[in-house]
């Protein structure tokens, strides 16, 4: 009986953990969908609330709309955001691996559409080297319009042994030899004191505390909500608001921090000075065995895509990029561009016709912001392709016959035969066959992946189209079995 009643009592409890954790998922699910910043750690002090600016109730005025955006707000139409709003602080980085992808699009837009900015790269620095070469992404990545820069220090990342205050000390004093513009502390609440920031190295405090409590230390912006209604955003937003006595204007000065001139290269600032990891060629360069340039290996064609170990500073100050051959070629932005950390993830070779995988809009420029759409295109729609152009932050876009632009993602455009229209790639559903059929194990359609031969005559359904990797499309007639899906081998 005692077992039974034990037994009873641990299902219970198991059960009842069950729940609470399920809930604690759905909460937390519940908080990221209706946050402006999903990827932001900053907990909740107060209940947030939604501030609604999309009738007229607020309006430019000198005290300011601030709002902070990332790739999480999509696409902004900047001109109805600048209808309402004085200053906006675009996120460029989360450390040094990842850049955000629209940051360019985003600072395009407010500088075309009269919006002041600055940046703000969000801190993974684990050490002051670290940090010294996040900075310097930060200043490479970020437009030089941007009027200040912004460390956001929401978690202790220090796991070389150093304080939070020494790394971020470091970061700073980074940035000063590059910029003589101000730079601000985002500084999450909850974590002020552990972090233990020294705040008067910076030339402000932007601290985050959610709700219509004021955070409860010296602050100079304040970040009140990330459920911020504006028009020109789909979606809630992070706002801001400053503190008594403060002026937009107050950030866009030259720091009284500033020590020296800002250094940007010098007179190298047309080469890259960090590792770009990869880049695209802009026109065809020279593979050379020696920094010096002496001895040419041969020419790399342009547009293609090379990995890079590291870059080489010569007695002038010249750089070059280091292949992981050992062999060097120019580090000239005039002659190579970085690219995406996943331009894997991209179509970088010139297809010849491309399908829609899903709707696309189609755009009249590389940028694709809200002025240049042209129109929708619904799935399976297919595009002849003339070249591949990238955008200043090093997306690949695909340029139509007609001049026209779509994404190059491959899990949105697929590459497909010249000819495509001779196949079936919707699914027909049922074919009937014209003549003998081989039956495949894959796609590939090797000699010894054969499984068996279809009949002429026989009526098929289809289940699913598949392709090959150089965009030949299959039937799909069972599982793990394929056919050909030319058109002229069916009635």
């Amino acid at each position: 009986m005692k077992n039974i009643i034990r037994f009873f009592v641990v299902a219970f409890s198991f059960i009842l953990c069950f729940i609470v954790v399920s809930e604690l998922q759905l909460t937390a699910s519940a908080v990221d969908e209706q946050s402006g910043k999903p990827d932001g750690k900053v907990q909740w002090e107060e209940t947030p609330y939604v501030t609604d600016y999309t009738k007229g109730v607020q309006t430019k005025a000198a005290t300011g709309m601030i709002i902070d955006v990332s790739k999480w707000q999509g696409n902004i139409n900047w001109a109805k955001v600048a209808k309402s709003t004085d200053l906006a602080i675009i996120r460029v980085q989360y450390g040094s691996s990842v850049e955000d992808y629209m940051h360019k699009t985003y600072e395009i837009g407010a500088k075309a559409s009269g919006v002041p900015y600055g940046v703000y790269s969000y801190m993974q620095a684990s050490s002051s080297a670290n940090a010294r070469i996040e900075a310097r992404n930060l200043i490479n990545r970020a437009s030089s319009s941007a009027k200040f820069y912004v460390i956001d220090v929401e978690e202790m990342t220090n796991t070389s042994g150093e304080s939070m205050r020494t790394i971020v000390n470091a970061y700073v004093s980074e940035l000063r030899k590059h910029t003589d513009k101000q730079i601000g502390l985002y500084i999450a609440h909850h974590m002020y004191n552990k972090l233990n920031l020294e705040t008067k190295k910076a030339d402000f405090a932007w601290i985050p505390r959610y709700g219509s409590v004021k955070p409860a230390y010296s602050y100079d912006l304040w970040q009140y909500t990330d459920r911020a209604i504006i028009s020109g955003i789909n979606g809630p937003v992070d706002a801001n608001k400053l503190a008594a006595g403060k002026k937009v204007s107050d950030l866009l000065k030259k720091s009284p921090l500033a020590t020296n001139s800002p250094v940007t290269q010098a007179s190298n600032s047309l080469y890259y000075s960090t590792n770009p990891r990869k880049v695209v060629l802009k026109e065809n360069v020279g593979e050379y065995r020696d920094a010096a340039f002496k001895t040419k290996i041969r020419t790399l064609k342009k547009n293609k895509i090379v990995k890079i170990a590291g870059v080489k500073t010569l007695a002038n100050g010249t750089t070059r990029l280091k292949l992981e051959n050992g062999h060097y070629i120019t580090a000239n932005r005039k002659n190579v561009l970085k690219v995406r950390s996943d331009i894997n993830e991209y179509i970088t070779n010139v297809p010849d016709r491309v399908l829609l995988r899903r709707y696309q809009i189609v755009y009249n420029s590389k940028d694709f912001t809200k002025k240049h759409e042209i129109r929708k295109y619904n799935k399976n729609t297919t595009f002849e392709i003339a070249s591949i152009v990238y955008t200043a932050s090093g997306t690949p876009r695909l340029k139509t016959a007609s001049g026209n632009y779509l994404s190059a993602r491959k899990d949105i455009t697929r590459a497909v035969l010249t000819n495509i229209k001779d196949y079936y790639y919707i699914n027909p559903k049922q074919v009937k066959v014209a003549q003998d059929l081989n039956v495949f194990s894959t796609v590939n359609f090797k000699a010894n992946e054969k499984l068996r031969i279809v009949r002429a005559g026989k009526k098929l359904t289809i289940q699913g189209v598949r392709y090959t990797k150089d965009g030949a499309p299959r039937l799909e007639v069972g599982k793990n079995q394929y056919i050909t899906a030319y058109k002229a081998r069916f009635h």
